[in-house]
């Protein structure tokens, strides 16, 4: 009998915050409503306010331009900070029925709630994982109040009177819901152990779990032996415990040894991991948005393009073929890959969950290749001097969606 043991490749998360306090009772209360002026909130917030009006006379509900719209704003510090320093006492954000606008919408929320402001999602029943996402890494628990329908309530000339018919629905998540997440902490999980009668048989049942728990991207993989994380650290001088970011939109904790499970997931080399770190590192930067691109709907997919010495140190394709399988320089295909893998177990980019392009990228390797800096006409300097203003020579990575 031969045993495997491996890494459990989906990361740490944390619940730092909890929901605000419900204080029961809407009359005498200021309500704010914020959109993300998509997907007929032209038409459902105007019956929202209407209601309340009716239901709550008390209550002074605000208008619609109180505060600012639009799903690229509505998330912004000083768009919250304004909703705050307003002194509403509720909020009602919509519509969240896209990939990208939910993750928007749903951040707005959490970071709404983390202020101490009750607050209701109005969202799509098919896309309440781009939701809990966007809310999980902000560090709520992903369950948070939504009212959520099914798709052709957001459509033009929709009829709107399901939202009426379920209204208490609405008022009971800013009055009465309440929060029963645990904190936790952020405790590595668990090694991983599989058995077979030979090796095949056990690295067999190995990839059969990887797909069973949403791990794998469906072509074989490597388990993530502790030998061979501890052979692809090799690669840096860097503490494996050495924290990058969150790997947002579902906020998995990315370090150097998260990257190092992937790379060997991805059948990597201990040389490759410089690049992948420096990859993830542009990837949690804010400037990539990359939380909301990797939950679009367009199905957009980073690329990384490396300059410098090690691209051909690494042996990365940088002429024929340079985004596409090549043995001859298979570089870019495993460090592609191990940041796929990690856009999805950690950001949580699982198509028709946290992913929801229709076609997808249609790349399992997304796109890795050096520039052909040798062969650069007269007098043009290489991308990352160009575009970054790096020296040239110096070892960089760039990326893009």
């Amino acid at each position: 009998m031969v045993e495997l043991e491996f890494f459990d490749p989906s990361g740490q998360l944390e619940i730092t915050h909890r929901y605000a306090a419900r204080q029961g009772g809407l009359n005498g209360k200021r309500i704010g409503l914020l959109s993300g002026e998509q997907w007929q909130a032209h038409r459902t917030f105007p019956l929202l306010k209407t209601m309340l009006e009716t239901d709550f006379p008390d209550a002074e509900v605000l208008p619609l331009d109180t505060f600012p719209q639009g799903e690229h704003i509505v998330g912004a510090d000083a768009t919250i900070a304004q909703i705050k320093d307003s002194g509403v006492d509720a909020m009602i954000v919509g519509n969240a029925a896209c990939g990208s606008c939910s993750t928007a919408l749903g951040r707005a929320a959490a970071k709404l709630e983390k202020t101490g402001i009750p607050t209701v999602l109005l969202g799509r029943t098919d896309f309440l994982g781009v939701v809990k996402n966007a809310v999980s890494g902000l560090g709520l628990s992903p369950d948070m109040p939504v009212v959520a329908f099914p798709v052709e309530l957001f459509l033009p000339g929709s009829d709107l009177a399901p939202v009426a018919a379920r209204k208490q629905e609405f008022y009971d998540a800013l009055t009465v819901w309440r929060d029963t997440a645990n904190f936790t902490a952020s405790d590595a999980p668990p090694l991983i152990k599989v058995s077979g009668a030979t090796y095949a048989d056990a690295l067999t049942s190995a990839n059969n779990l990887c797909l069973t728990n949403l791990w794998s991207d469906g072509l074989p993989i490597w388990p993530a032996t502790p030998e061979r994380v501890d052979w692809i650290l090799l690669g840096t001088d860097r503490v494996r415990t050495d924290v990058l970011g969150k790997f947002l939109p579902r906020g998995a904790i990315a370090t150097v040894e998260s990257c190092a499970i992937a790379l060997a997931m991805a059948g990597g080399r201990p040389e490759y991991l410089p690049v992948l770190l420096a990859a993830v590192e542009a990837f949690l930067d804010p400037l990539s948005d990359s939380e909301h691109m990797q939950a679009d709907s367009a199905g957009a997919f980073p690329v990384i393009i490396v300059n410098g010495p090690i691209a051909r140190q690494i042996r990365l394709n940088a002429t024929f073929g340079c985004m596409g399988p090549d043995p001859q320089r298979p570089a870019g295909g495993s460090i592609g890959r191990a940041l796929r893998l990690m856009q999805q177990n950690l950001g949580g980019a699982l198509p028709g969950v946290g992913a929801m392009a229709m076609w997808g990228a249609m790349r399992y390797t997304n796109a890795v290749f050096g520039e052909d800096e040798d062969n650069l006409p007269a007098g043009w300097l290489p991308h990352a001097s160009e575009r970054h203003g790096f020296e040239p020579g110096t070892s960089s990575i760039s990326l893009v969606w």
